[in-house]
């Protein structure tokens, strides 16, 4: 389970690396993992000054997971992170990959959560969905 953890995190961290990029910060580590998606459950859209966009997809026979690039909106082609989705029947579990530059800190809460939260079907979703950006 860790090894395919630690594929997946190093499969996205390559795909962050394709652009230039500013370290995540844990504000927005946070607001990924837990902002987002109160916002988004009350119609608040995303935060002002920012943007996410949907980079990949794969969907198994019960869950889908989405890859999304966020970045702010006067700089596309600065990467400020990963958003990872996992929507299942019950929720939609958000994960935020910090990018390579980022604080030891955050990749470690990152793979924690991963780690944690998902199983090992929605961590090989997480893999085929990358393949296909």
């Amino acid at each position: 389970m860790k090894k395919l953890v630690l594929t997946t995190v190093t499969l996205l961290l390559v795909v962050i690396n394709l652009k230039a990029q500013e370290p995540t910060t844990i504000e927005d580590y946070n607001y990924l993992t837990k902002g987002l998606k109160f916002q988004m459950e009350n119609g608040l859209g995303i935060k002002q000054g920012y943007n996410i966009k949907e980079v990949g997809s794969f969907k198994d026979t019960s869950d889908k997971c989405t890859v999304y690039a966020f970045y702010k909106t006067n700089n596309t082609d600065i990467i400020r992170a990963i958003l990872v989705t996992i929507e299942t029947k019950e929720e939609i579990i958000y994960i935020c990959i910090p990018n390579s530059t980022s604080d030891i800190s955050l990749k470690q809460a990152s793979y924690n959560r991963i780690n944690n939260k998902l199983t090992k079907s929605q961590i090989s979703l997480i893999a085929f969905a990358i393949a296909y950006i």
